[in-house]
């Protein structure tokens, strides 16, 4: 919701809570919601024609969010990581 009012045009969310998955979709906080635990990556190239996101937010601060989202960015994309202790990265 935030994204969009920035300007953001799609905004994939990835999850691996059922629950959590099907609250997203609900309430439409996402273009796409990704299960986290079926190659995501895979997905997000899919939808993204290979190229990656221009950009990606980590909230969760676990390790394998975080090399989705770094992964699922494009060339010279971001990753924001509002995370305590997280180091800023850039692909």
């Amino acid at each position: 919701m935030v994204a969009r009012a920035f300007g953001v045009r799609t905004v994939y969310g990835a999850e691996v809570v059922p629950e959590r998955m099907e609250w997203a979709r609900s309430l439409g906080l996402f273009d796409e919601v990704l299960d986290s635990s079926a190659e995501p990556l895979d997905r997000v190239l899919e939808l993204t024609g290979g190229t990656g996101v221009e950009a990606a937010v980590d909230c969760s601060g676990h390790p394998a969010a975080r090399s989705l989202a770094l992964k699922a960015l494009r060339v010279r994309g971001r990753l924001a990581s509002p995370v305590p202790g997280s180091p800023p990265y850039r692909a």
